[in-house]
């Protein structure tokens, strides 16, 4: 049966979980008595394009407008928390007005909404949650709240219009992936306070030149700058102990590297396929451990191997550092 317009009830209290969920519904007006709607109460209408939520609705239910052909919504002043997924898919979403009361927001907000083109997110929002702009392509303008203290795994990922975001200074936190595959994003400022950068952060970020990291960073995860072929430097915190396996690998442009003293192995791959690497300086004279593979297909015969003064018979004697031609004590 094809449902287009619905009148509810003026006694009705609550609509139930996925009440619309899938029907033909466009067209719907809510009586000033509602006081919840359930979860994914209009998923999937695709012809829903519009929609005007009651005064007195202050939570928004996971997935309630996910997949649905929502352009406009009219949230009201009370709503202070958001489930999670409540506009995945909405892809004729271009932009939002978010009240400025929402304390809290799930993961996957807007995953998926391939039109959305800008969004001020609510001041008291401390939280960015997982996957929240997920795959969100057209996405080149996000103002976040100075509140923000944690952004949650891949919360920018395939965010390929993006080119730059100011990180509020207050972030702490930085989830793996945040910003995968955000081909766009040609330079960023970490926050003073992130002492961790995670799995694939920046993984495929190809137009990234420049980073400035925080001096509290200690540890680099894996593949987080895989394939950022447009980084020619970085200048890597004092403090650093860990990189991870693969974490510079195909930074085709990287041209030199300072590892830390604090670092005492690099992993599988670490700077595999940085084929324009032309120096590498260790500060430690007692070599560190090194996968076979960390360099490969490094041009070991030119680029340059840096050392501190009376180390040179250790790393001339080493497997993988005795492979560099050009050792230089300083």
């Amino acid at each position: 049966m094809r449902i287009d317009r619905v009148l509810l009830p003026e006694q009705l209290r609550s609509i139930p979980a996925r009440c619309f969920a899938y029907s033909s519904l466009s067209s719907i007006d809510f009586p000033s008595s509602v006081q919840y709607i359930a979860e994914g109460a209009f998923m999937g209408t695709s012809l829903l394009s519009e929609v005007d939520i009651p005064g007195v609705i202050t939570y928004l239910p996971d997935k309630l407008f996910a997949e649905s052909g929502i352009e406009k919504v009219g949230l009201p002043s009370g709503v202070t928390s958001v489930g999670s997924e409540l506009f995945r898919d909405c892809i004729r979403l271009t932009s939002l007005d978010l009240p400025a009361g929402i304390r809290e927001m799930g993961d996957a907000l807007f995953k998926g909404c391939t039109a959305l083109r800008s969004l001020t997110l609510p001041v008291e929002i401390a939280r960015i949650g997982d996957e929240t702009f997920y795959g969100c392509i057209s996405l080149s303008s996000v103002d976040l709240p100075a509140e923000v203290q944690e952004i949650g795994d891949a919360a920018f990922r395939g965010c390929t219009s993006l080119q730059s975001l100011d990180l509020p200074q207050g972030i702490r936190s930085l989830g793996d992936e945040v910003f995968y595959g955000c081909t766009g994003l040609a330079s960023i400022e970490l926050p003073a306070d992130v002492e961790e950068i995670g799995d694939g952060i920046f993984r495929g970020c190809t137009s990234l030149g420049s980073i400035v990291l925080s001096h509290q960073i200690t540890e680099i995860g894996q593949e987080a700058f895989y394939g950022c072929s447009s980084l020619s430097a970085l200048d890597l915190p004092a403090g650093l102990q860990e990189i991870g396996p693969s974490a510079f690998k195909g930074c085709t442009s990287l041209q030199t590297i300072t590892v830390p003293a604090g670092v005492s192995e690099l992993l599988s791959e670490t700077f595999s396929g940085c084929t324009s690497l032309a120096s590498v300086r260790l500060l430690t004279s007692t070599p560190p451990q090194v996968a076979l593979n960390a360099f490969y297909q490094v041009d070991l015969e030119n680029c340059v191997l840096y050392i501190p003064a009376g180390s040179l018979a250790e790393y001339q004697e080493h497997e993988v550092w005795g492979e560099f031609a050009q050792i230089i004590q300083e």
